[in-house]
C-alpha cells in the first residue's frame, strides 16, 4: 500500500469518524432538548403548586371564626362594622393582592397554563364585582406594581358591580337551595 493509499484511507476513516460524531451529537442534542422540556414542565408544576398552596392558605385562614365573621360582615356592608373587623379584612385583602399579583405576573411571563389563566381571570371578574373589594382597592393600590395596578383598574372598569349580600342572605339562599335540591331527589 502506497503512502497515497494510506492518506486516502486515513481521510476516509476521518470522514466516517466525523459522521459518527455528528450522529452521536444529534442524539445527545435530542436528549438535552427533552431534558430541558422536562425541566420546564417541572418548573411550571412547581410554580402551579406554590400558587395553589398560597391560594388555599389564604382561603383557609378566612374560615377562622372571627376572621370569617369579619370577612362576611365587610362583604355584606355591615353598618356596625368595627375597626378590628375592617383590619382583619384588609389584612386578608393584602394577602389576596400579593397572591393575585404573583399569579398575574406568572401569566404575563407565560408560566401559567392557558386553562389556569382563564380560571384566574374569571375569578378576578367575580372578585372585582364586589363593592367591598372595590372600596378597599384605592387604599392598597400603592402596594402592588404598576402593571398589576393597571390590570386591576381595567378589571374594575370592565366588570359590572354586583349587589352585596350578607352572610345571612347567603345562608338563607343555601338553605332554600338545599331544600329544593333534596326535594327533587
Amino acid at each position: 500500500m502506497s503512502l497515497s493509499d494510506l492518506a486516502s484511507l486515513g481521510s476516509f476513516v476521518s470522514g466516517v469518524a466525523v459522521l459518527v460524531s455528528l450522529v452521536f451529537l444529534y442524539f445527545q442534542l435530542r436528549q438535552v432538548n427533552e431534558q430541558v422540556r422536562q425541566a420546564e414542565r417541572n418548573q411550571r408544576a412547581t410554580i402551579s403548586q406554590a400558587r395553589a398552596s398560597r391560594t388555599v392558605e389564604i382561603a383557609l385562614r378566612n374560615v377562622d371564626g372571627p376572621t370569617a365573621t369579619a370577612y362576611w360582615r365587610v362583604l355584606g356592608g355591615a353598618a356596625d362594622l368595627t375597626g378590628t373587623e375592617l383590619q382583619q379584612f384588609m389584612a386578608y385583602f393584602r394577602a389576596f393582592l400579593a397572591n393575585g399579583e404573583d399569579t398575574f405576573l406568572q401569566g404575563e411571563h407565560g408560566l401559567l397554563e392557558p386553562a389556569t389563566r382563564r380560571a384566574y381571570l374569571a375569578s378576578m371578574a367575580v372578585t372585582w364585582a364586589s363593592p367591598a373589594y372595590r372600596l378597599a382597592w384605592p387604599t392598597m393600590r400603592g402596594v402592588v406594581g404598576a402593571d398589576y395596578a393597571a390590570f386591576v383598574d381595567r378589571m374594575i372598569a370592565e366588570t359590572p358591580l354586583r349587589r352585596p349580600s350578607s352572610l345571612e342572605e347567603r345562608l338563607a339562599d343555601w338553605k332554600s337551595g338545599w331544600a329544593e335540591m333534596t326535594r327533587a331527589a
